[in-house]
């Protein structure tokens, strides 16, 4: 008997599952921060400079993930680089098999963002109950120490991101020099 059936088979309370963060724009990001760590797995993908997250990986992963939580609730987590460069349609899809898949359980989705591509998804998160987690280098003026490299106009600002955050819950991660 393997150690995890002895817990199954035990009177002792199942373990609560696990967390995923799925990456479904691999590493790729229109920032490039100086202090990121993720920016470097760029050199995993020399063919492929941006890699997406196939239709098949998405549906399997959705399946399997929500197939091993021993729970009634499961939370879908997506980071990056910046996930929102895998589009709207990407997180439709997600919620599809989502429901396809949910087998009654509660499902909830978070995404980190840097929230400088947030215009028209800020509908989409909020009608989805997306929990928006925005990496912020603190106010506007000090936003783009860390981003040298930067791939977006600075006049783009940051007000779009605090549109989304009005009613689909915030949580910030900031960086300090």
């Amino acid at each position: 008997m393997t150690v995890n059936q002895d817990i199954l088979d035990s009177n002792s309370p199942v373990p609560e599952g696990f967390h995923v963060m799925a990456k479904p724009a691999g590493p790729a990001c229109n920032l490039s921060c100086d202090y990121c760590f993720y920016c470097e797995k760029e050199i995993f993908f020399p063919e492929d400079k941006s890699p997406r997250m196939s239709d098949e990986i998405l549906e399997v992963y959705t399946r399997e993930y929500i197939k091993s939580q021993p729970g009634t609730s499961v939370e879908f987590q997506w980071q990056g680089g910046e996930p929102t460069l895998a589009g709207l349609d990407f997180f439709q899809r997600a919620l599809n098999f989502q429901k396809k898949y949910n087998a009654g359980k509660q499902i909830s989705n978070a995404l980190q963002t840097n929230g400088t591509l947030l215009d028209d998804e800020c509908a989409f998160l909020e009608k989805n109950n997306f929990l928006v987690g925005l990496s912020l280098d603190g106010p506007e003026f000090t936003m783009f120490i860390g981003r040298t490299k930067i791939k977006i106009p600075r006049s783009t600002g940051y007000s779009a991101p605090w549109k989304c955050c009005t009613s689909t819950g915030l949580r910030l991660t900031f960086w300090l020099q």
